[in-house]
Protein backbone atom coordinates (compact mmCIF):
# COMPACT_ATOMS: atom_id res chain seq x y z
CA UNK A 1 0.00 0.00 0.00
CA UNK A 2 1.18 3.48 -0.85
CA UNK A 3 1.63 5.89 1.98
CA UNK A 4 -0.52 8.99 1.82
CA UNK A 5 1.45 12.17 1.40
CA UNK A 6 0.92 14.50 4.29
CA UNK A 7 -0.37 17.91 3.30
CA UNK A 8 1.41 20.96 4.63
CA UNK A 9 -0.67 22.76 7.17
CA UNK A 10 -1.23 26.43 6.54
CA UNK A 11 -0.74 28.92 9.34
CA UNK A 12 -4.07 29.59 11.07
CA UNK A 13 -5.70 32.83 10.06
CA UNK A 14 -6.93 35.10 12.77
CA UNK A 15 -10.03 37.22 12.44
CA UNK A 16 -9.65 40.36 10.36
CA UNK A 17 -8.62 43.39 12.47
CA UNK A 18 -10.74 46.52 12.67
CA UNK A 19 -7.93 49.09 12.65
CA UNK A 20 -4.28 49.58 11.52
CA UNK A 21 -3.16 49.51 15.18
CA UNK A 22 -3.54 45.73 15.08
CA UNK A 23 -0.55 45.54 12.73
CA UNK A 24 1.68 48.20 14.29
CA UNK A 25 3.17 46.00 17.03
CA UNK A 26 3.22 42.98 14.72
CA UNK A 27 5.34 44.82 12.12
CA UNK A 28 7.72 46.18 14.76
CA UNK A 29 8.03 42.76 16.41
CA UNK A 30 8.86 41.13 13.08
CA UNK A 31 11.53 43.72 12.15
CA UNK A 32 13.05 43.60 15.65
CA UNK A 33 13.30 39.84 15.40
CA UNK A 34 15.15 40.22 12.09
CA UNK A 35 17.15 43.32 13.05
CA UNK A 36 19.74 44.36 10.47
CA UNK A 37 17.70 43.08 7.52
CA UNK A 38 15.21 44.82 5.24
CA UNK A 39 11.98 43.51 3.70
CA UNK A 40 9.49 44.53 1.04
CA UNK A 41 5.84 45.19 1.86
CA UNK A 42 4.89 41.86 0.29
CA UNK A 43 7.48 39.94 2.32
CA UNK A 44 6.28 41.47 5.60
CA UNK A 45 2.60 40.84 4.79
CA UNK A 46 3.34 37.19 3.99
CA UNK A 47 5.30 36.76 7.22
CA UNK A 48 2.38 38.19 9.18
CA UNK A 49 -0.18 36.19 7.19
CA UNK A 50 -2.19 39.31 6.35
CA UNK A 51 -5.70 38.68 5.02
CA UNK A 52 -6.66 40.10 1.66
CA UNK A 53 -9.62 41.92 3.22
CA UNK A 54 -7.39 43.64 5.81
CA UNK A 55 -4.40 44.37 3.57
CA UNK A 56 -5.35 48.07 3.38
CA UNK A 57 -5.14 48.30 7.19
CA UNK A 58 -1.72 46.67 7.11
CA UNK A 59 -0.57 49.28 4.55
CA UNK A 60 -1.92 52.11 6.72
CA UNK A 61 0.01 50.77 9.72
CA UNK A 62 3.18 50.56 7.63
CA UNK A 63 2.80 54.17 6.44
CA UNK A 64 2.07 55.43 9.95
CA UNK A 65 5.18 53.74 11.33
CA UNK A 66 7.21 55.35 8.55
CA UNK A 67 5.71 58.80 9.30
CA UNK A 68 6.60 58.41 12.98
CA UNK A 69 10.16 57.44 12.11
CA UNK A 70 9.86 54.03 13.80
CA UNK A 71 10.73 52.32 10.51
CA UNK A 72 12.54 53.62 7.42
CA UNK A 73 11.99 52.98 3.73
CA UNK A 74 15.08 52.08 1.70
CA UNK A 75 15.75 51.92 -2.01
CA UNK A 76 13.77 49.17 -3.69
CA UNK A 77 10.76 49.84 -1.41
CA UNK A 78 12.27 47.87 1.43
CA UNK A 79 11.68 48.58 5.13
CA UNK A 80 13.95 48.25 8.15
CA UNK A 81 14.43 49.62 11.67
CA UNK A 82 16.11 53.04 12.06
CA UNK A 83 18.61 51.62 14.58
CA UNK A 84 20.35 49.74 11.77
CA UNK A 85 21.30 53.00 10.04
CA UNK A 86 23.47 55.98 11.02
CA UNK A 87 22.02 59.14 12.58
CA UNK A 88 23.37 62.70 12.28
CA UNK A 89 22.15 66.15 13.40
CA UNK A 90 22.19 69.58 11.82
CA UNK A 91 20.17 72.57 10.60
CA UNK A 92 17.45 72.05 7.99
CA UNK A 93 17.47 74.38 4.98
CA UNK A 94 14.27 74.12 2.96
CA UNK A 95 13.76 75.13 -0.68
CA UNK A 96 10.61 76.64 -2.24
CA UNK A 97 10.15 73.36 -4.14
CA UNK A 98 9.49 71.48 -0.89
CA UNK A 99 12.65 69.41 -0.37
CA UNK A 100 15.56 70.42 1.83
CA UNK A 101 19.11 69.84 2.98
CA UNK A 102 20.59 69.31 6.43
CA UNK A 103 24.10 70.58 7.09
CA UNK A 104 25.73 68.12 9.49
CA UNK A 105 27.10 69.89 12.59
CA UNK A 106 30.33 67.93 12.87
CA UNK A 107 31.36 67.64 9.21
CA UNK A 108 29.49 70.37 7.31
CA UNK A 109 28.32 67.72 4.84
CA UNK A 110 24.88 68.26 3.25
CA UNK A 111 22.23 65.54 3.48
CA UNK A 112 19.36 65.61 0.98
CA UNK A 113 15.90 65.39 2.58
CA UNK A 114 12.98 64.60 0.21
CA UNK A 115 9.69 66.41 0.90
CA UNK A 116 7.98 63.22 2.05
CA UNK A 117 10.66 62.68 4.71
CA UNK A 118 10.57 66.08 6.44
CA UNK A 119 8.43 64.67 9.26
CA UNK A 120 7.37 67.76 11.30
CA UNK A 121 10.47 69.88 10.64
CA UNK A 122 10.39 73.48 9.41
CA UNK A 123 13.03 75.66 7.78
CA UNK A 124 15.95 76.39 10.10
CA UNK A 125 15.09 73.75 12.70
CA UNK A 126 17.83 71.74 14.38
CA UNK A 127 16.96 68.14 13.53
CA UNK A 128 18.07 64.54 13.85
CA UNK A 129 18.38 62.71 10.54
CA UNK A 130 18.38 59.01 9.78
CA UNK A 131 20.66 58.30 6.82
CA UNK A 132 19.39 55.89 4.16
CA UNK A 133 21.54 52.87 3.38
CA UNK A 134 21.42 53.74 -0.33
CA UNK A 135 21.05 57.19 -1.91
CA UNK A 136 19.74 57.96 -5.38
CA UNK A 137 22.04 60.89 -6.18
CA UNK A 138 25.51 62.18 -5.42
CA UNK A 139 24.52 63.54 -2.02
CA UNK A 140 23.64 61.29 0.89
CA UNK A 141 19.93 61.02 1.56
CA UNK A 142 17.94 60.70 4.76
CA UNK A 143 14.78 61.43 6.68
CA UNK A 144 14.09 63.66 9.69
CA UNK A 145 13.29 61.50 12.70
CA UNK A 146 13.19 64.17 15.42
CA UNK A 147 13.07 67.96 15.79
CA UNK A 148 15.63 68.96 18.44
CA UNK A 149 15.10 72.73 18.42
CA UNK A 150 12.67 75.05 16.64
CA UNK A 151 14.28 77.94 14.77
CA UNK A 152 11.19 80.17 14.86
CA UNK A 153 8.43 80.64 17.41
CA UNK A 154 6.26 83.03 15.38
CA UNK A 155 5.09 83.27 11.76
CA UNK A 156 3.18 85.83 9.69
CA UNK A 157 0.30 84.84 7.45
CA UNK A 158 -3.31 85.34 6.38
CA UNK A 159 -6.14 84.12 8.59
CA UNK A 160 -9.02 82.16 7.07
CA UNK A 161 -12.08 81.01 8.94
CA UNK A 162 -14.19 77.93 8.17
CA UNK A 163 -17.40 76.79 9.86
CA UNK A 164 -15.69 74.95 12.74
CA UNK A 165 -12.10 76.20 12.88
CA UNK A 166 -9.62 78.65 11.44
CA UNK A 167 -6.23 78.35 9.79
CA UNK A 168 -3.35 80.64 8.87
CA UNK A 169 -1.63 80.43 5.49
CA UNK A 170 2.02 81.53 6.08
CA UNK A 171 3.52 84.27 3.91
CA UNK A 172 6.87 82.46 3.79
CA UNK A 173 6.72 79.90 0.92
CA UNK A 174 9.21 77.71 2.80
CA UNK A 175 6.61 77.12 5.53
CA UNK A 176 4.82 74.38 3.60
CA UNK A 177 1.90 73.70 5.99
CA UNK A 178 -0.96 75.90 7.21
CA UNK A 179 -1.41 76.46 10.95
CA UNK A 180 -4.57 75.04 12.50
CA UNK A 181 -6.21 77.60 14.81
CA UNK A 182 -8.73 76.62 17.47
CA UNK A 183 -11.57 79.15 18.05
CA UNK A 184 -10.21 79.91 21.54
CA UNK A 185 -6.86 80.86 19.99
CA UNK A 186 -8.01 83.12 17.12
CA UNK A 187 -7.85 86.41 19.14
CA UNK A 188 -11.00 87.53 17.33
CA UNK A 189 -9.26 87.72 13.95
CA UNK A 190 -11.41 88.28 10.87
CA UNK A 191 -11.29 86.34 7.63
CA UNK A 192 -8.53 87.69 5.35
CA UNK A 193 -6.58 89.62 7.99
CA UNK A 194 -2.82 89.48 8.32
CA UNK A 195 -1.82 88.00 11.68
CA UNK A 196 1.15 86.83 13.70
CA UNK A 197 0.75 83.20 14.78
CA UNK A 198 2.73 81.55 17.57
CA UNK A 199 3.77 77.92 17.14
CA UNK A 200 2.02 75.67 19.69
CA UNK A 201 2.73 72.07 18.69
CA UNK A 202 3.08 69.64 15.81
CA UNK A 203 2.85 66.01 16.88
CA UNK A 204 2.36 64.20 13.57
CA UNK A 205 3.17 64.90 9.92
CA UNK A 206 -0.27 63.50 9.10
CA UNK A 207 -1.79 66.60 10.74
CA UNK A 208 -1.14 70.32 10.41
CA UNK A 209 0.82 72.25 13.03
CA UNK A 210 -1.27 74.00 15.68
CA UNK A 211 -0.87 77.71 16.30
CA UNK A 212 -2.14 80.57 18.43
CA UNK A 213 -2.75 84.08 17.05
CA UNK A 214 -0.89 86.60 19.22
CA UNK A 215 -1.25 89.75 17.09
CA UNK A 216 -3.60 91.06 14.41
CA UNK A 217 -1.83 93.30 11.86
CA UNK A 218 -4.92 94.20 9.81
CA UNK A 219 -6.19 93.71 6.27
CA UNK A 220 -3.53 93.57 3.50
CA UNK A 221 -4.74 96.79 1.80
CA UNK A 222 -4.63 98.88 4.97
CA UNK A 223 -1.75 101.41 5.29
CA UNK A 224 1.36 100.04 6.98
CA UNK A 225 0.19 96.42 7.11
CA UNK A 226 2.54 95.32 4.31
CA UNK A 227 5.57 96.82 6.07
CA UNK A 228 4.51 95.37 9.43
CA UNK A 229 4.05 91.93 7.84
CA UNK A 230 7.57 91.93 6.40
CA UNK A 231 9.12 93.22 9.63
CA UNK A 232 7.27 90.68 11.78
CA UNK A 233 8.14 87.92 9.33
CA UNK A 234 11.84 88.60 9.93
CA UNK A 235 11.19 89.10 13.66
CA UNK A 236 12.26 92.76 13.45
CA UNK A 237 10.91 95.32 15.94
CA UNK A 238 8.47 97.98 14.73
CA UNK A 239 9.23 100.20 17.72
CA UNK A 240 12.49 101.03 19.44
CA UNK A 241 13.12 101.74 23.14
CA UNK A 242 12.48 105.36 24.14
CA UNK A 243 16.15 105.76 25.07
CA UNK A 244 17.22 104.84 21.53
CA UNK A 245 14.69 107.20 19.93
CA UNK A 246 15.76 110.05 22.24
CA UNK A 247 19.44 109.62 21.32
CA UNK A 248 18.55 109.45 17.61
CA UNK A 249 16.68 112.75 17.86
CA UNK A 250 19.73 114.40 19.39
CA UNK A 251 21.92 113.58 16.40
CA UNK A 252 22.57 116.66 14.27
CA UNK A 253 23.88 116.57 10.72
CA UNK A 254 25.62 119.72 9.54
CA UNK A 255 26.00 120.16 5.80
CA UNK A 256 29.32 121.94 5.26
CA UNK A 257 30.80 123.33 1.99
CA UNK A 258 33.44 120.61 2.18
CA UNK A 259 30.76 117.90 2.13
CA UNK A 260 28.90 119.56 -0.76
CA UNK A 261 32.05 119.49 -2.88
CA UNK A 262 32.04 115.69 -2.70
CA UNK A 263 28.33 115.31 -3.55
CA UNK A 264 25.95 116.03 -6.41
CA UNK A 265 23.52 118.65 -5.12
CA UNK A 266 20.00 117.99 -6.46
CA UNK A 267 18.06 119.87 -3.80
CA UNK A 268 16.57 122.27 -6.33
CA UNK A 269 15.24 119.43 -8.50
CA UNK A 270 11.82 117.74 -8.26
CA UNK A 271 12.60 114.05 -7.79
CA UNK A 272 10.39 110.96 -7.42
CA UNK A 273 11.59 107.63 -6.07
CA UNK A 274 10.07 104.19 -6.71
CA UNK A 275 10.40 101.92 -3.68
Amino acid sequence: MKEKKSKKKKAPRSEAPESPQHFVEAILKFLRKHRGRSYTTKEISRALNVHKDSYHLFREALQELKRQGKIVKLKGRRYTLPSTLKKVRGRLMLTKKGFGFVEVELTGEEIFIPAQHLNTALDGDLVEVQLFAVSRGIKKEGQVTRVLERAHKTFVGTYHRSEYYGFVVPDNPKVYRDFYILPKNDLGAKNGQKVVVEFVKWDSAALNPEGRIIEILGYPDEPGVDIASVAKGFELPLQFPKKVEKEAQQIRFKLTPQLLEKRLDLRDQQIFTID
